[in-house]
């Protein structure tokens, strides 16, 4: 086994190891690559038993021996587009996939209009078979077998399905590859669009050949599925859903909230040493259904699940403002201390650099959902006032579409609601620069008509956006200890404005180039084996260690040690023995070696 072989460290996926690593940062990191060509690192870099580390980007995957030296670059291919999962370690080889985007038909001009509305007038006169155009590619992934020594292509297949753009990773375990797929069906009946990557799809590591996929009733966020190491395989859908599988891509059991065909949230499951598996998520779905336009009412849900059986052992539900949009993690805090499933808790940040809303896709998403679902019911409606023309009705369904949002709601995030709103309508957005004016003038745009009149007329503060990673005892879920950091006050990341534009005029040139992170509140929290829990915040970029050491369950300024990278995480450091690896979205990978190794 590697030290750190894919998301989530290994095949529990419970982000815990043996191994401890510094965690005192007052004497700054032993060497950093400086990402020159300002790539974005969505995924946690990997590392082998040489302790060389795998760093991914979007289309390269860079191999560095423990002290810096460049050992090899591999890249894909313009045919095959860029990689948004992470990797994955397993006998000697990397194990990949790529994505292509699908091709959309290109506008004709009005001549080239004219001209192809004459020639089909001709065609439709002439007897003579007509040659059928090819179909627009509707785009594919592209699976890699790569040598981890020379870093060569053993291997690679296609498949035609898409894959959803956010932070997945690849699951390798049991000579079987394990890839999350997407088929967004439109469900009709539902009136609803299937988001996210919704297939399990295998496949043999020798060769790529296809072996089976299951379709869920769920959709993956960040799909990292686990394994006790029984031959069976487990998986947690975004909203509370958790399945139990064969390797072979039978259904064992499949307990957890009813698939929703919608973006509850960016959180996941871990798998514990005690048998039990352990699902943070969020339930935006039926908190929608219920009331679409009110503040919620809870935050992240932590629910334990028995491996053998799925039975529920317990759950637990926290604030409003504590949003679980990130896998757990899940180990003992240090030798002979309690076995905790740690968790991140918090609030992503609401804009992108140019003002555009990123509160995000969790938001929007909320809202597109909402809509959907009204939209729904209006057709339902609408079958039955046909049938019966009831004033109250019209007035009851008129009240609940004009309804506003809760009292209790932030006057900030009210604002970024309120554009949640106006992104599904397609109405312009409101600029970055101009909440900045307004959080001095009040709501009023001066010159922009484009501002619709509903706009209330009320300051704006500045947010103060919540993150805390909690321990709770894996056995009954109580708090063990919490540490919060410094409330956010901006509206983007750290390291998503800075040179923002250059990376736009970028993409402009190349698809495959990233331009924003869009990253959760803080990475996957990880355990060392001394009890150490590392934190990677997604808002201040700022990488913490934090160690409850005299038991009292209060973390003090002795128990903790931070070092700033001033760039936002995506995901968790990587342990090995003596060392830890921080790469953030942007800017510098830092490595962390004590004097021993």
């Amino acid at each position: 086994m590697y030290p750190w072989s894919q998301r989530g460290r290994g095949a529990t996926t419970s982000s815990s190891t043996p191994y401890t690593a510094p965690s005192n940062f007052a004497s700054g990191p032993s060497w950093a690559w400086k990402n020159e060509l300002d790539e974005q690192v969505r995924h946690s870099p990997l590392i082998d038993n040489n302790m060389d580390i795998y760093v991914t980007t979007a289309t390269r995957i860079r191999k560095f021996s423990q002290d810096g030296q460049l050992l090899w670059t591999w890249q894909s291919s313009a045919e095959d587009g860029k990689m948004v999962a992470s990797p994955a370690l397993y006998e000697g080889a990397i194990f990949a996939v790529s994505w292509l985007s699908p091709k959309k038909p290109k506008e004709p001009t009005e001549e080239e209009a004219y001209m192809m509305q004459k020639a089909a007038e001709k065609a439709a006169m002439s007897e003579e078979p007509q040659k059928q155009e090819e179909p627009p590619d509707p785009g594919h992934i592209t699976m890699f077998s790569i040598d981890m020594e020379r870093g060569a292509t053993k291997w690679k297949k296609t498949a035609p399905f898409q894959q959803h753009s956010d932070a997945s990773s690849i699951f390798v375990y049991n000579s079987t590859m394990i890839v999350p797929l997407k088929n967004d069906i439109k469900d009709k009946k539902a009136n609803i669009t299937r988001r996210g990557n919704n297939i399990v799809y295998a496949v043999n590591i020798s060769d790529g050949s296809a072996l089976w996929e299951y379709s869920a009733d769920d959709n993956f966020a960040n799909f990292a599925p686990a394994t006790p190491g029984d031959g069976t395989l487990l998986v947690a859908g975004n909203c509370g859903s958790v399945f139990r599988m064969t390797f072979g891509g039978e259904l064992i059991w499949r307990k957890g909230e009813a698939g929703s065909h919608t973006r509850c949230s960016n959180g996941g499951g871990a798998l514990g040493s005690n048998g039990v598996f352990y699902v943070e998520y969020e339930d935006v779905a039926r908190k929608v259904k219920n009331n679409s336009t009110s503040a919620p009412k809870f935050g992240a849900r932590l629910a334990a699940y028995q491996v053998s059986d799925g039975q529920l052992l317990w759950k637990r539900t926290f604030e409003a403002s504590e949003h679980g949009i990130q896998y757990p993690a899940v180990g003992r805090l240090g030798h002979g201390g309690p076995l905790a499933v740690v968790v991140a808790v918090g609030q992503q940040t609401p804009e992108s650099p140019d003002g555009t809303s990123t509160a995000n896709d969790h938001d929007a998403e909320l809202y597109e959902i909402a809509e959907e679902s009204e939209e729904a019911e209006d057709e339902e409606e609408k079958e039955e006032e046909d049938e019966d023309d009831d004033e109250d009705e019209k007035k009851s369904k008129k009240t609940k579409k004009n309804a506003k949002p809760a009292e209790d709601e932030p006057k900030w995030a009210k604002y970024m609601t309120y554009y949640a709103k106006k992104k599904k309508t397609g109405q312009q957005h409101i600029s970055r620069a101009s909440l900045v004016q307004t959080s001095q003038q009040g709501w009023g745009m001066g010159d922009d008509e484009d501002v619709p009149a509903e706009e209330p007329s009320e300051p704006v503060p500045k947010p103060r956006l919540s993150n805390a990673v909690v321990a709770l005892d894996a056995t009954t879920g109580k708090v063990l200890w919490r540490f919060d950091e410094e409330p956010w006050s901006n509206l983007t990341a750290a390291g998503e404005s800075e040179l923002y534009q250059e990376r736009k005029k970028r993409a402009e040139r190349d698809w495959t180039a990233d331009v924003i992170c869009k990253p959760e509140a803080q990475g996957i929290p990880v355990i060392a084996g001394d009890g150490t829990v590392y934190m990677s915040s997604g808002q201040s970029g700022n990488l913490r260690a934090i160690r409850d050491a005299d038991g009292d369950g209060v973390i003090d300024s002795t128990e903790t040690s931070a070092f700033k990278t001033h760039n936002c995480f995506r995901n968790s450091p990587s342990l090995a023995p003596g060392m830890l690896v921080a790469a953030p979205c942007w800017g510098p990978m830092y490595v962390f070696k004590t004097a021993r190794i």
